[in-house]
């Protein structure tokens, strides 16, 4: 019965001592206030420095009634896709768009004015339905966000700008080991005191 606590307890420690930032994932809604644009995203990233987060792919849904989307998927764009111009920004390969693919899942850092993603230079950049797509958050502190479309990908005249509400709760994919590793250690120790006493 020892070995089978100490085994517990082992595998517990381990699960509640797995860093929180590796391969965390963040699913957002987004939509327009007329509701005619509809954006479903999760962002798997990496370890993120001081609460902001490299993405490191995007999966989810763009819809946009205007253009006659309809849910289409995402295909995303990774910055092995783009042109790197220094400090972290990507040119999309037509130079459309610059995309930097960072997040900061709550909003509330300062230099994001509000938004999950940065606003000004930043954001990601994907294609759904034949459309390259720029997702950025807003730069006037206001937590919005714009998605800039372009039919073709290189007439930049015909770049839709669209604002998009606020996204809903974050749901990060580690909070469900952190929760798994609390039980296991309480009820290791409460055994342990079980059978020790």
């Amino acid at each position: 019965m020892t070995k089978l606590l100490t085994a517990a307890l082992g595998l517990a420690t381990a699960l509640f001592m797995t860093p929180v930032a590796l391969g965390d994932s963040f699913t957002y809604s987004f939509s327009s206030s007329d509701n005619s644009v509809n954006l479903s995203a999760t962002f798997t990233t990496d370890s993120g420095a001081g609460g902001i987060y490299n993405i490191t792919n995007m999966t989810g849904t763009f819809a946009d009634s205007n253009n006659g989307i309809t849910a289409s998927p995402i295909s995303w764009l990774s910055n092995s896709d783009g042109i790197g111009i220094g400090g972290g920004l990507y040119f999309s390969p037509d130079f459309l768009f610059i995309y930097d693919n960072l997040l900061e899942p709550d909003g509330t850092a300062t230099e994001f004015d509000g938004s999950v993603l940065d606003g000004g230079l930043g954001g990601v950049v994907f294609e759904a339905d034949g459309y390259e797509i720029s997702f950025l958050g807003t730069d006037d502190g206001s937590g919005g966000y714009w998605a800039n479309e372009s039919p073709d990908g290189s007439d930049i005249t015909g770049v839709e700008l669209l604002g998009l509400n606020s996204p809903q709760a974050v749901t990060p994919e580690p909070s469900s080991l952190l929760l798994l590793a609390t039980g296991l250690l309480s009820l290791g120790a409460f055994a342990r005191r079980k059978f020790l006493a």
